[in-house]
């Protein structure tokens, strides 16, 4: 009778760490797919950008050519944990792209430059956002998995901790530069 309850309990313990397994399985792919709807809303205003800054500054084409290629990079990587040079280059890329408008005055007027400028602080903000949820969910799914006695199932449950998603944020020089 004693070996029934037991294994009983045993039984039920296993249930409850593989449902909580899958609602935080879910809320991963939930919180990654949050960051990649905010990425490929930066992907799709990075060409509108280049080309109101490519008209207003013509002798500017190599930076314009790394942000293109630099996006076209970071659009081909699908797994986010591998994703993040190549998003932090996007982001030097962006930088040195909205910096030129200390060098071309006539952009800081261009109402086409500031609009699509405020547009990506907005795209900016919500990623950062996004990549906090991303990052929040991962902690918990890590530390979820890995206290003790649930790492004793992690075989059982085909589960490994993820990777954090850390790109290097220039959030300060979007601020700045759409301000000034």
């Amino acid at each position: 009778m004693v070996w029934l309850v037991f294994c009983g309990v045993i039984v039920c313990f296993f249930i409850w760490v593989y449902n909580k397994v899958i609602r935080l399985k879910n809320l991963l792919f939930e919180a990654q797919s949050g960051v990649e709807v905010q990425l490929k809303r930066r992907y799709d205003l990075v060409p509108n950008l280049v080309k109101v800054v490519s008209s207003y500054c013509k002798h500017e084409r190599d930076i314009f050519e790394n942000v293109v290629k630099y996006r076209s990079q970071a659009m081909s990587i699908s797994d986010l944990s591998k994703k993040e040079s190549y998003e932090n280059t996007l982001e030097k890329g962006l930088c040195s792209l909205l910096m030129l408008k200390e060098a071309y005055p006539e952009l800081k007027v261009s109402d086409i430059f500031l609009k699509l400028q405020q547009e990506l602080v907005v795209i900016e903000d919500d990623l950062q956002y996004a990549r906090r949820y991303y990052n929040g969910v991962v902690r918990n799914f890590n530390t979820f998995i890995s206290l003790f006695p649930i790492c004793l199932f992690q075989k059982i449950l085909k589960v490994s901790t993820k990777p954090f998603f850390l790109i290097c944020p220039r959030y300060f020089l979007f601020k700045i530069s759409y301000i000034s």
